[in-house]
């Protein structure tokens, strides 16, 4: 038995038999008329070609089959994004490389999160800051001390009104008694009450004033000629100047950093902490914290307010408590 070396020859020889067999039944058989002679031509002729179609397209299959198996010829896939193309070392094509792209994704969407987070991480604990803040003003409202302010112990220029509950500068030397509890050179005045034990929390209106002065004062201050505001000399105050500067009474005074104009203030006195911090009551933030040793305290603390400069000119706003 022979081989067929090729597709083409395998056709040549069906074609060759086909025509074969209808020369032999023409000799064979010579009742066959014309007709059917030819008919016979025909379909051998059409079947030749038939098998020689399916024979050529068994062909290009065969060769494509063969070239997709190649190792040498890669097979591209265009990446849409890039147009890069990366190796298949197990099958030898050509893949999109996809990774880099991925990977901008990937650490986009996790520096995204991480901003998120942060944001979230920050509001929250701005809530907790503000929730501490208002549970601390709770706190000192229990300690809420409903002051009077003493008239016998007011400079002349001051005016004391409002059932005692305020106080403004006259600007002019008001006839008084000059007791021994006034304060004469300077236009300071104390609360009826003062305090040697506990703690004591007070709110003051300052209100648009541009010179005040406030915090508190041992009983046995000097009230008669001048005198320097600072702890040795039994003064804890926080003061306000031309209604720029802020000022801790210190010794020497200290330059405080108040970013707004605080109008209202709050004050408090832990006298078995020693301390003395001031407030500003809106942004709900601390001024500043004096420290009360043993050894300047004489007697009871009173609460001190100052409406201005004996030697400036005057400040016609008043100081009032807040009850």
């Amino acid at each position: 038995m022979w081989q067929m070396k090729s597709p083409a020859m395998s056709c040549f020889f069906c074609v060759m038999l086909l025509f074969q067999i209808a020369h032999a039944e023409s000799l064979d058989v010579s009742t066959w008329d014309q007709v059917n002679h030819n008919i016979l031509i025909v379909l051998t002729i059409l079947v030749s070609i038939l098998l020689f179609i399916v024979i050529a397209f068994s062909c290009y299959i065969i060769c494509s089959v063969k070239r997709s198996k190649d190792p040498e010829r890669g097979l591209l896939i265009p990446d849409n994004s890039k147009g890069l193309l990366i190796p298949d070392n197990s099958k030898g094509l050509l893949i999109p490389d996809n990774s880099k792209e991925d990977t901008k994704i990937s650490t986009s969407e996790k520096i995204d999160e991480e901003k998120g987070t942060n944001i979230s991480i920050s509001k929250v604990d701005k809530e907790i800051e503000s929730l501490r803040r208002r549970i601390e003003y709770q706190e000192k409202l229990f300690f809420l001390e409903r002051l009077i302010l003493d008239a016998d112990t007011a400079h002349p220029r001051l005016e004391v009104f409002d059932g005692g509950k305020s106080v403004k500068d006259t600007g002019t030397m008001r006839n008084v008694a000059m007791n021994s509890t006034r304060f004469d050179s300077h236009i300071f005045i104390l609360a009826t009450e003062g305090f040697i034990t506990g703690k004591h929390y007070w709110e003051v209106d300052v209100g648009k004033k541009n010179n005040w002065k406030l915090g508190v004062a041992s009983e046995a201050v000097t009230r008669k000629g001048s005198v320097i505001l600072c702890p040795r000399n039994g003064f804890w105050v926080m003061a306000l100047s031309d209604g720029i500067e802020y000022w801790a009474c210190t010794d020497p005074w200290t330059r405080l950093n108040v970013r707004s104009k605080p109008q209202k203030i709050g004050i408090l006195l832990d006298i078995s902490a020693g301390q003395l911090t001031f407030y500003d009551i809106q942004s709900e933030m601390t001024l500043y914290t004096f420290s009360i040793a043993e050894s300047d305290k004489k007697g009871k603390l009173f609460p001190f307010f100052s409406v201005g400069s004996s030697v400036g000119k005057k400040d016609p706003e008043p100081l009032k408590l807040c009850q």
